[in-house]
């Protein structure tokens, strides 16, 4: 919607995208200077806004099994493959610091950072934050980083951090933020 754009990439969100390692390597293949972000977000809080989203009862045993830890066992396999391409991205440190964490993007990237990346935005119209938990605001707000705490269940905590624990430990070394 705003003037003409000089556009070194183009970018996509894909929510709940099985990762196919095959696909990312066709991607690359098409796309040798692509780069692929992976954002690792906090298991507890992931299903917290998972299980806000919709009306259907849901199975936090199934969905762990179905897409974080597939989705992070993947994302860490394809950032060893594919190093300094395919980077993992800590979905906290983008919302506790987003200047240090698209500055630092910005460095990888080799793109110049702006301000108004600071503000959710398609096309640099601003957005509302897309969340599970209400908002209103046209900014990325800290809150939903804790909102697991008032939402999950004592038997909910005690499953997720006993199965990703560790998984979740490695994912965060690996991150590029």
């Amino acid at each position: 919607y705003s003037s003409p754009k000089n556009l070194k990439y183009n970018v996509a969100f894909c929510p709940w995208n099985e990762i196919q390692p095959q696909r990312v390597e066709n991607f690359f293949k098409i796309y040798p200077d692509g780069f692929r972000l992976h954002i690792v977000r906090n298991p507890l809080a992931w299903w917290a806004s998972e299980k806000s989203y919709d009306w259907r009862e849901k199975n936090v045993k199934n969905y762990l099994k179905q897409r974080w830890l597939p989705s992070t066992i993947a994302g860490i396999e394809l950032s060893k493959k594919f190093k300094e391409k395919y980077l993992l991205v800590n979905y906290e440190n983008i919302v506790k610091n987003p200047r240090k964490t698209y500055q630092k993007l910005c460095d990888i990237l080799e793109v110049e950072f702006e301000s108004a990346m600071l503000i959710p935005s398609i096309n640099a119209v601003p957005r509302k934050a897309n969340t599970s938990h209400s908002n209103d605001n046209y900014k990325v707000t800290a809150s939903s980083l804790e909102k697991w705490k008032s939402k999950l269940s004592k038997e909910e905590i005690t499953y997720i951090e006993h199965e990703t624990h560790e998984l979740f430990a490695l994912a965060k070394t690996l991150c590029v933020n």
